[in-house]
């Protein structure tokens, strides 16, 4: 999913913007106000009046193109929704865009005023309290939304680091503890540069990667505690085996080098065989490290028909991916 948001101007930014463009734009028109009836205080008062339609709509068009351009939250595909309820604070992430759309109303209110103003002004100095109400009344509005403007730049950041998932062709999501193997299993299945490193929790978002048409979607290290309690990085994990998994690759380190034991890593897959009803295949990696001995209690604790994979040979990688695209391309024509 690609939001095109671009960055969230401060009230400072907006007022400075408009003023400018609509100053701007009258110095531009001052020398084609010409005519013998065009006195100097009509002249004035066209000059004001185009200031403030100038910088009415300039605001306007900022903030209603703001509320725009955010997703409305209950029209998001149900990953999206739950990665946002996840990450973002709904209410107030609505009740900011309602202060925003408040505010472009408020400021359209305002202009209307200071124009029929105008249009009564028989002096100078009326047109030019007018104008300057105008200006004073529409920055007073944009200041009132300071810290909602400030919340949805902040909301805007969080937004754009959502990855975009295909929906289109089936998905393998690949779970198990940190430090398993996953992101190494990602980038020889599929080419991708996942952020690898000899430590937990590396993967900080969804990684994704494809072949010819299969997507795969690398997950955070889930841990063996109730969602509530798991952090924001878990949570991602659980919802993208909820909401997009054709297919679920889950991987067991028969080495014990992630810092988990088989037991521990049973029981997760226990877990997450219990909690999602999706297709999975159980994968044992760093086949080029493990002793006969742990591969033989790694299936023990897996099963039987848990597949191994050496990711340094290319030949074990293909068996891997031949697997996986079958199961994903049957799962997907069954449902």
């Amino acid at each position: 999913m690609r939001i095109p948001i671009g960055n969230v101007d401060t009230p400072d930014e907006l007022i400075t913007a408009a003023f400018n463009k609509a100053r701007k734009t009258t110095d531009k028109s001052r020398g084609t106000l010409r005519g013998k009836g065009l006195t100097r205080l009509l002249k004035s008062r066209a000059l004001e009046m185009m200031k403030i339609v100038v910088a009415t709509d300039t605001l306007t068009a900022k903030l209603d193109a703001l509320v725009k351009a955010f997703p409305h939250i209950t029209q998001l595909p149900a990953f999206y929704q739950e990665l946002v309820r996840c990450t973002l604070d709904q209410d107030r992430y609505k009740k900011a865009l309602g202060a925003v759309d408040w505010a472009s109303g408020q400021i359209k209110k305002i202009a209307k005023v200071s124009r029929d103003k105008l249009r009564s002004a028989r002096e100078l100095t009326q047109i030019t309290a007018a104008r300057n109400a105008f200006y004073g009344r529409a920055a007073s509005v944009l200041k009132q939304i300071r810290k909602d403007l400030a919340y949805l730049e902040d909301c805007r950041k969080v937004l754009k680091e959502f990855p975009t998932i295909k929906t289109d062709i089936p998905t393998v999501v690949i779970a198990g503890y940190p430090n398993v193997g996953k992101s190494t299993l990602l980038k020889a299945l599929t080419g991708a540069a996942p952020k690898i490193a000899p430590y937990p929790f590396t993967t900080q978002q969804l990684m994704l990667g494809y072949t010819k048409d299969v997507q795969f979607i690398d997950t955070p290290g889930l841990l063996d505690r109730p969602f509530a309690k798991r952090n924001p990085i878990e949570k991602q994990a659980i919802l993208a085996l909820k909401h997009l998994a054709t297919l679920i690759l889950f991987v067991i380190d028969p080495t014990e080098s992630c810092g988990y034991e088989l037991t521990a890593q049973a029981e997760l897959l226990h877990q997450v065989k219990s909690l999602f009803k999706t297709p999975m295949l159980i994968v044992l990696t760093k086949m080029d490290v493990a002793s006969p001995d742990q591969i033989a209690d790694a299936r023990n604790a897996a099963g039987k028909d848990a597949l191994e994979v050496d990711t340094t040979e290319r030949a074990s990688v293909e068996r891997l991916l031949n697997a996986i695209e079958q199961s994903a391309h049957a799962t997907r024509r069954a449902s």
